[in-house]
């Protein structure tokens, strides 16, 4: 009877061992390794759109375009995206506006940004990205430097930014008013009982973009 019960004991033992080691070697090859990846990002000028709309009528018809061509300089690349937003500096030749109409392009080019000083290129740079979805962009036009707000969103890569501006804020009644007297006609709205030419100073800007993303 000892013998037995010792024996018992001593299976019991072996048994016990030989499940904890099964038990020892199942979770090691479940473990997994992780791959920690470092991803940078930075500004990818093709995937970049900036959309304007100008008004016209007493009734505010909009008038829409472009530019062209639209120069975004800062870090070549960075780990943190809203960081590198927040460094950014923007040029846009005024001669690379483009409505759809090539003589009204000439007369917003020549009449309208001819008339302000120093105003062969619109330059700019972003402020701050603020908790409460609005960004800051600073904009020099005419020799004036104006505080922009707008609305922002950053989803992913993709960056959005849409703001209304008043020409006015940077002198330009001149601008406007060169503008309307050359376009008298076009700008009077006699179908719908305009007796006056009208241009309204009133802009709604939008721009896009998407950043690479390269992960090592």
């Amino acid at each position: 009877m000892k013998k037995s019960f010792l024996g018992l004991i001593a299976l019991s033992a072996v048994l016990f061992s030989c499940s904890g080691e099964s038990k020892t070697e199942g979770s090691a090859e479940q473990k997994e390794e992780v791959k920690v990846e470092n991803c940078y990002y930075s500004y990818d000028a093709t995937s970049t759109e900036m959309n304007w709309t100008a008004y016209k009528f007493i009734r505010k018809a909009g008038v829409s375009g472009t530019f062209d061509v639209i120069n975004v300089n800062g870090p070549e690349k960075s780990a943190d995206l809203e960081a590198m937003i927040q460094k950014l500096t923007f040029e846009i030749p005024v001669n690379s506006v483009n409505s759809n109409e090539a003589s009204r392009d000439h007369k917003i080019d020549s009449l309208f940004f001819g008339v302000m000083n120093n105003t062969a290129q619109i330059t700019g740079r972003v402020l701050a990205l603020k908790e409460d979805g609005t960004a800051d962009l600073e904009v020099t036009m005419n020799e004036v430097t104006q505080t922009v707000n707008g609305k922002y969103t950053l989803n992913g890569e993709t960056f959005t930014f849409d703001a209304e501006i008043d020409v006015f804020n940077w002198d330009g009644q001149d601008a406007i008013n060169s503008l309307n007297e050359a376009c008298k006609d076009l700008h009077t709205d006699v179908v719908n009982g305009d007796t006056e030419s009208k241009l309204w100073p009133d802009v709604t800007l939008s721009f896009s973009t998407v950043f690479k993303k390269d992960c090592e």
